[in-house]
């Protein structure tokens, strides 16, 4: 295509735009550079576009290339404060080079160029983080150089107010921190001598000294719970929140829920039930934290279901994705206003309902459950109808010893011929249970005395029991697993808890059969035969520990 110079009449070119004009346009001083990386892959329509720039006023360094590639190689390895992209290229179609270079180089100003009867896709391309567009067949040293003032002004300003907002989130989140941290130290006693007067310690209370005991411990907790959701948001922002994947049951989850919140709904006369889709795999996933999503969206289920109503729990194989597991909370109350339903995952988002003037709370349990949910590889949706109720639907990943295993097997240029399953047992004298503290200081051991490429550390199996076990895969010979076996109970018998003696460790291994690896040629099959066999060996300790419990 020829690129033509418009003219303002008949015969006559454009006055050009001088140094004065360009510098009340907004752009840098003749002596400083606009470094300008030109996407163009038509050799004519480049060099028409340099002559251009050559007739502007200003000190323009001008880099043509005419790939997308080049230009992402060129664009994250030198400074441009400017990119000019042609939308049709060679290696990308429509938007996706002016997507690609806005985020290999968020800081630059981009300006998409188009041809005469394709504004519908420049118009786009500003949607997706250009900021400007240029036609070709219009293209002067006017247009060019009023473009390159909008697009980088407009660019600083985003990139001012991206920092600004930033900062802003930053302060409050110490501000909210800081606060929340204050307020507990106050709240807690509060807390303590409001128990002890409704235990009547100090002496016998009469009815109306009870209920106002009752409304101080109702605020004090709902007070709490509002403190934690700002500490925990708080350590969403910051990058610290903590979630540890395990091997559970969600059907314990699900009962355990149903057992806590039951005399809430009974006060309120809500029918509260579950429902188990059959026998379900074990998940891979966090349970305090699978228990924390829960009890979000059955608080949330009660405390908007009148009287009368119901609230379900369910839990089964996800239909669309086997290697996904599906809980859902039900409800039959007063449910979501459809314009709610897209933002009802945000942070301090709240449902408009001048029906409940006195509902309380700060809009962020969804806010956490969406990143509780997403930590863990699952996704968080909710159907709803306004007055229908709603039903909040999480999932999370099944628990798969194979896509555990399977990586260290077949990253290895020859399948390995001899593997071990290695058993830590941690428990405590007498008949309590470790601590979380504990468990996870015993996990941290055992990960820096393995190589990520020969050996792999299962997932902690969840236990009510007294004991924790821990298992490991390793690939190496008999006398190199006796060796890994003394590092793990040497560095395990440095910890505080185990030289008191409060909590002892134990380390053993065993050998899976040799003759039956040496058959396998094809890493995939013996993969799969590993974790069939140390699934049977992880199942035959775990029913032992639980035998041994009861």
């Amino acid at each position: 295509m020829r690129l033509e110079i418009p003219k303002t009449f008949p015969g006559a070119t454009p006055p050009p735009m001088t140094a004065l004009d360009a510098t009340q346009a907004g752009l840098p001083l003749a002596a400083e550079v606009v470094r300008v990386l030109l996407l163009e892959d038509s050799p004519a329509d480049a060099f028409l576009i340099q002559e251009t720039f050559s007739e502007c006023p200003g000190n323009f360094k001008i880099t043509h290339v005419d790939r997308l590639s080049s230009a992402l190689e060129f664009i994250t390895h030198n400074e441009v404060d400017v990119a000019l992209c042609d939308l049709g290229l060679p290696d990308a179609t429509g938007l996706e080079a002016a997507r690609s270079l806005r985020t290999a180089a968020p800081d630059v100003a981009l300006i998409v160029m188009t041809r005469n009867d394709d504004e519908d896709t420049a118009a786009e391309a500003l949607r997706h983080g250009a900021q400007d567009y240029l036609v070709k067949g219009q293209l002067s040293n006017n247009s060019i150089l009023r473009s390159l003032r909008f697009a980088m002004k407009r660019q600083k300003t985003q990139v001012d107010t991206e920092r600004i907002r930033a900062q802003q989130i930053q302060l409050k989140d110490e501000f909210l921190s800081n606060v929340s941290h204050e307020l507990r130290s106050p709240l807690a006693a509060m807390h303590q001598f409001a128990k002890i007067l409704e235990d009547e310690i100090p002496g016998k209370l009469n009815i109306e000294q009870q209920q106002y005991t009752g409304i101080i411990l109702r605020n004090a907790r709902q007070l709490e719970s509002m403190i934690d959701d700002l500490l925990e948001v708080t350590r969403i922002q910051a990058g610290k929140l903590t979630v540890e994947p395990q091997c559970i049951s969600l059907q314990d989850a699900v009962s355990d829920t149903i057992k806590s919140y039951l005399p809430a709904a009974k006060s309120k006369g809500i029918l509260m039930c579950a429902e188990l889709g059959g026998e379900m795999p074990l998940a891979y996933a966090d349970p305090t934290r699978v228990r924390q999503i829960l009890e979000n969206l059955v608080t949330n289920a009660i405390k908007f279901t009148p009287e009368g109503g119901a609230v379900w729990i369910r839990a089964g194989i996800n239909q669309q994705d086997t290697t996904m597991l599906t809980l859902e909370v039900s409800d039959t109350g007063c449910g979501i206003a459809a314009e709610g339903l897209q933002k009802i995952f945000e942070r301090l988002y709240q449902e408009p309902d001048q029906e409940r003037a006195s509902r309380k709370g700060l809009g962020l349990g969804l806010y956490i459950c969406r990143e509780l949910v997403t930590r863990q590889g699952g996704q968080i949706w909710v159907e709803s109808r306004r007055g229908k109720g709603s039903t909040f639907y999480f999932t999370v990943p099944v628990y798969s010893l194979h896509d555990l295993i399977a990586p260290v097997i077949l990253n290895q240029k020859q399948p390995p011929q001899s593997l071990a399953l290695i058993t830590s047992k941690l428990s405590l004298r007498g008949s309590r249970k470790p601590s979380e503290e504990a468990c996870r200081k015993v996990r941290r051991t055992l990960e820096r005395c393995m190589l990520p490429d020969l050996d792999v550390l299962l997932p902690r199996i969840h236990s009510a029991g007294t004991e924790e076990m821990y298992f490991a895969v390793a690939l190496a010979k008999e006398e190199g697993i006796q060796v890994l076996v003394r590092r793990m109970q040497d560095q395990l018998d440095l910890l505080d808890e185990i030289k008191c003696g409060a909590v002892t460790a134990t380390v053993s291994y065993t050998m899976l059969d040799h003759v039956q690896i040496e058959q396998f040629t094809s890493g995939e099959r013996l993969a799969q035969w590993v974790s069939t066999e140390v699934g049977q060996l992880v199942n035959a300790a775990a029913f032992a520990r639980s035998y041994s419990n009861e």
